[in-house]
């Protein structure tokens, strides 16, 4: 079916052509959106930056009773036709569909203002943090500190200091801070908190994305918050 598909950097370049900054949206959004953040800096060379919205998070407001929230589920539920299985139109056809109706499902049992109540954590990736706004606020930086020349991400909430210091941290040690975690990440740094026990299988999307990378060949180091601490203050 792809034998004479165009190449990616056609695909992507016309893809955000067609976006541009617009909020886009997706079921499950967090596992699409991953391919795209990867696939903007490889074939275009730049990061992905639009907002979106995870249709999955408004379907488990909608349906909170709900074990699975798969979108052929709330098809079902909501009494929308779904015409064919995994085929780009129809899926985005449907899920447009049944987002409004989930929307105004809860929007009937919170008012607008509960709505935006109830979402707005999930503002926007990686905390509203960009990575390009960090700047070196040191006279001089120690090209021996171990954080030097690599590239740092983070995944879960610190606990000894909050995510915007600690990516501060790493700036005025000559370190490059990632948008998201990539082929060319060199540090995962996982914050040490309850949060990873309330994830599935302990582990956030961050971290069993590295784990892929490494298995794939790609030399990317997991440290704990402690550890990260210990870069720290390296002497």
């Amino acid at each position: 079916m792809i034998k004479e598909a165009p190449s990616p950097e056609t695909v992507f370049s016309a893809f955000l052509e067609f976006i541009s900054n617009d909020i886009v949206m997706a079921h499950n959004a967090n596992f699409d959106v991953n391919f795209l953040y990867d696939s903007f800096i490889r074939y275009l060379g730049k990061p992905f930056t639009n907002d979106f919205v995870d249709s999955l998070r408004v379907a488990r407001k909608a349906f909170p009773g709900e074990k699975h929230n798969r979108l052929k589920d709330i098809c079902k539920r909501l009494g929308v036709e779904k015409q064919k299985k995994h085929r780009a139109i129809p899926d985005c056809e449907v899920g447009v569909e049944c987002y409004f109706l989930m929307r105004k499902m809860i929007v009937d049992r919170h008012g607008e203002e509960g709505y935006k109540k109830l979402f707005s954590k999930f503002r926007k990736r990686s905390d509203d943090i960009n990575t390009k706004d960090f700047v070196v606020t040191v006279d001089d930086i120690d090209d021996d500190n171990p954080l030097f020349g690599i590239t740092v991400v983070f995944t879960g909430a610190l606990t000894t200091m909050v995510r915007k210091d600690a990516m501060q941290e790493v700036v005025n040690r000559g370190g490059i801070l990632g948008q998201s975690l990539t082929k060319s990440t060199d540090l995962l740094v996982v914050g040490e908190t309850d949060m990873l026990a309330s994830t599935k299988d302990g582990k956030t999307g961050k971290m069993k994305k590295a784990e892929a990378y490494i298995l794939e060949g790609h030399d990317i180091t997991v440290v704990s918050e402690g550890v990260f601490l210990d870069m720290l203050m390296w002497d």
